[in-house]
């Protein structure tokens, strides 16, 4: 992730820091209104979309023109992390 952000002048580590925590914070973000997402999917369809917005947010970081979009890309990531991560033990 330095090395990425780097690529764009960014070299604090304070903003560096700030872009690897935004993907705790839309994880736990994510993670709390876990209830309320498994009351409208099923297991396989919530994977199936954690894989989605992986997915999504890998192909947006490897294309990343910009900053911001890195920043976006790593919240798709989070939020997909938010939702299976609470899915796995309770599915398994």
């Amino acid at each position: 992730m330095p090395g990425l952000v780097g690529q764009f002048g960014i070299t604090s580590s304070f903003y560096i820091g700030t872009f690897i925590s935004t993907v705790g914070l839309a994880g736990g973000t994510t993670s709390l209104f876990y209830g309320k997402i498994k009351a409208k999917l099923s297991f396989n369809s919530i994977v199936i979309l954690a894989l989605f917005l992986w997915s999504a947010g890998f192909i947006l970081i490897s294309q990343a023109p910009f900053s911001w979009v890195i920043s976006v890309s790593i919240i798709l990531f989070g939020i997909g992390m938010g939702t299976v991560i609470p899915t796995i033990p309770v599915w398994i």
